[in-house]
């Protein structure tokens, strides 16, 4: 029977969800971790692929298992996992199910705090200087629906499409000093969340103009840099799959 699992992780010391020859990924220590259980080797198929350091409030994997597991299952699965990955629960699917291809819809979310707080070390991008609100707004403004976003993946050469369709594009403030991006769309491409963010903290630094960024998400022409934001202030917060209303559980810096 084939099973979908509800995780969360902190990436920071992985090197993204996908087996990497020759680095620790979440997908190696999860697949172990499900193989010293059930004493055979399983693939555990991810929802899809996160950059390394990047965390995840919210993750599904599936898996085909020759038994139905049960809380106590969970229970061992969660003690033999490292302290820095989390299971929440586990959910029968189809056997056409795929975590990747059957989502619908994908959130992240990228967390600034401006103030120091230890806390928040190594899970929110710390930025002590000043930026432009309104005009990050303006550029968050153009976003939702339906572009081409060549000039914000880091391997448009790899896609099929570069087209994505954005459902919601949002900056929610808490106190003065802690902000959050919040993107939904149907897909993602390779690191465009983390370029996106990147580029608009630079209007926000008034570094690049609103017009500069809107002629490369209307034309899809390359930047001449690659203004990434740093991935330990990005989530992969909320997944999609239709007939499925899974809540979200993991922690994130708000």
């Amino acid at each position: 029977m084939r099973f979908l699992f509800h995780i969360a992780y902190d990436g920071s010391p992985y090197f993204g969800w996908q087996r990497q020859p020759g680095h620790i990924s979440i997908q190696q220590v999860v697949e172990e971790t499900m193989a010293r259980l059930t004493k055979t080797r399983l693939h555990c198929q991810g929802c899809g692929r996160t950059d390394t350091g990047v965390h995840a409030s919210q993750y599904f994997f599936h898996t085909d298992l020759a038994f139905i597991p049960g809380d106590e299952f969970l229970y061992q699965f969660n003690l033999n996992l490292p302290g820095q990955i989390s299971a929440f629960g586990f959910y029968p699917v189809g056997p056409q199910f795929h975590a990747q291809h059957s989502a619908i819809a994908r959130t992240y979310q990228y967390f600034i705090h401006q103030e120091k707080d230890a806390f928040f070390a190594g899970k929110s991008l710390w930025y002590p200087h000043d930026l432009d609100w309104q005009s990050i707004r303006e550029a968050l403004a153009l976003l939702p629906g339906k572009h081409n976003f060549k000039a914000f993946c880091l391997t448009p050469e790899k896609h099929n499409t570069t087209d994505c369709e954005i459902f919601l594009a949002s900056l929610d403030t808490r106190g003065q000093n802690r902000h959050f991006f919040t993107l939904k769309a149907n897909r993602f491409l390779r690191g465009m969340v983390r370029l996106l963010v990147g580029n608009l903290i630079e209007i926000g630094k008034s570094r690049l103009t609103l017009e500069t960024f809107r002629h490369h998400l209307e034309t899809g022409e390359q930047m001449k840099f690659h203004n990434i934001a740093p991935p330990h202030g990005l989530y992969l917060s909320g997944v999609e799959y239709p007939g499925l209303d899974i809540p979200k559980q993991g922690w994130m810096p708000g």
